[in-house]
C-alpha cells in the first residue's frame, strides 16, 4: 500500500509547488517573451535541449529570417545568456553582429559584396570600387598583391592612377627609356589591362607629326628606337625627312646617282621595291634610253632637279649644223625642250 500523507502536509506542498512555479518563471533566461509562446513552442518535456525540430517560432517575425549560415547557428550565438528581449541584432546592420573587418573604410553595406551563404566567396569583380573595376590581368591577381598594407581584409581604399602602383615597372623597363623620351606616366593612354605587353598609342601625336602607316606600322618600336633607352639614333627635320632614318638605304641604291633624296619623290611608306618615278622628259626609251649613267648627266646643279643640261651630249658645232634652216634656232637647254618636248628630232 502506498503511505499517505498528514493533511498538514498537503498544504505546505501547495505553497512550495506554486512558489517554485513562481519562481521558474521569474528566472526564465529568454526574458519577456511574445504573449503567444510558450515554454513548449520551442521545448518539450523531455528535457530543455535539443529543441523541438518543428519550432512554433518564426525568427522572421521578429524581422530577421534565419537564411544561410544563420539557419545553423545556435540560439545562443547570437542571444548572449539566450536574453531575447536583450539582444536587438538590427535588420541589413550586419555590424550589429559582426565586426566590421574593413574598419570603416568601404561605404558599401557588407549585403552589398558578402551573402549569408559565405562571408568569403566574392565577385571580386563585382565587389571592386566602380572607380576602378578590374579588368584583364588585374582579374588575376590578389588583393594582397595590391593591398600590401592591410591585415585581416581591411583593404582601404588606393589610389587608382597607373602610377601609384606601376611606377617601377614605368622606369625599369627594359625596352624603352620611359622617362628619357618623356612618356606619360597615365598607362592606359599605351598599355591596356588585358596584356601590358599590347602596347596601342597614337604616334602621330606621340612623335609631334609622323604616322606608322605601311611597313612602319608593322615593325618593332626597336627597329627605329634603338638608341640608348630607345632613344632615336638620328633626328629628322619632319615627317618627310625620310633619309634621315635611310641614309644607308639610300647609298646601297644610290651613292653617286645624283638621285634626290626625297624618298617619297619615288617611294612609298607601303613598299620599297618598285619605285615609281614619273620623269616627265623619256629618259628610258628613245634615242635617250641607255644614253646617261647618272641624273647628274644631264641635271648639273647637285640638289636642283628642275634644272637642266642638254648641251654636255649635244655639242654646238653638230647642232648648229642640224638647225641652220631653223628660223629662232638658239643653242641652249630651255630651246631643245621646248622644241623637242618627247626628245624626238622631229
Amino acid at each position: 500500500m502506498r503511505p499517505t500523507l498528514p493533511m498538514a502536509v498537503l498544504p505546505m506542498l501547495v505553497l512550495f509547488g506554486a512558489r517554485d512555479a513562481s519562481a521558474q518563471a521569474v528566472r526564465s533566461p529568454h526574458g519577456a517573451l511574445a504573449a503567444e509562446l510558450s515554454c513548449t513552442s520551442c521545448h518539450t518535456t523531455e528535457g530543455w535541449s535539443p529543441l523541438r525540430p518543428d519550432l512554433e517560432f518564426d525568427h522572421a517575425s521578429a524581422g530577421f529570417g534565419l537564411d544561410g549560415r544563420h539557419a545553423d547557428v545556435s540560439c545562443a550565438q547570437c542571444h548572449a545568456g539566450l536574453a531575447f528581449d536583450a539582444t536587438t541584432p538590427e535588420p541589413g546592420n550586419c555590424a550589429s553582429c559582426h565586426v566590421d573587418v574593413h574598419q570603416g573604410t568601404l561605404a558599401r553595406t557588407c549585403s552589398a559584396c558578402h551573402s549569408t551563404t559565405s562571408f568569403s566567396d566574392l565577385d571580386y569583380g563585382v565587389v571592386h570600387p566602380s572607380d576602378f573595376p578590374l579588368e584583364g590581368a588585374h582579374l588575376q591577381t590578389s588583393c594582397e598583391s595590391c593591398h600590401t598594407n592591410d591585415l585581416g581584409g581591411a583593404f582601404r581604399a588606393l589610389e587608382t592612377d597607373c602610377a601609384s602602383c606601376h611606377l617601377g615597372e614605368y622606369v625599369a623597363t627594359p625596352l624603352v627609356d620611359h622617362q628619357q623620351l618623356g612618356f606619360s606616366t597615365v598607362c592606359n593612354e599605351c598599355h591596356s589591362s588585358l596584356d601590358f605587353r599590347d602596347v596601342s598609342f597614337d604616334h602621330f601625336i606621340v612623335s609631334g607629326g609622323f604616322e606608322l602607316v605601311g611597313r612602319h606600322a608593322g615593325i618593332e618600336c626597336t627597329a627605329c628606337h634603338d638608341g640608348p633607352g630607345g632613344a632615336l639614333p638620328t633626328s629628322s627635320a619632319s615627317p618627310d625627312d625620310c633619309v634621315a632614318c635611310h641614309q644607308s638605304d639610300y647609298d646601297r641604291e644610290h651613292r653617286g646617282s645624283g638621285f634626290p633624296t626625297d624618298c617619297l619623290a619615288c617611294h612609298n611608306p607601303f613598299e620599297w621595291d618598285g619605285a615609281g618615278f614619273d620623269h616627265s622628259f623619256p629618259i628610258f626609251s628613245g634615242s635617250h634610253g641607255g644614253e646617261w649613267n647618272a641624273c647628274s648627266d644631264c641635271h648639273e646643279v647637285p640638289g636642283d632637279f628642275d634644272s637642266f643640261s642638254c648641251l654636255g651630249c649635244h655639242r654646238q658645232a653638230p647642232m648648229d649644223d642640224k638647225h641652220k634652216e631653223e628660223r629662232g634656232y638658239a643653242y641652249e637647254s630651255g630651246a631643245c625642250l621646248s622644241c623637242h618636248p618627247t626628245g624626238r628630232e622631229d
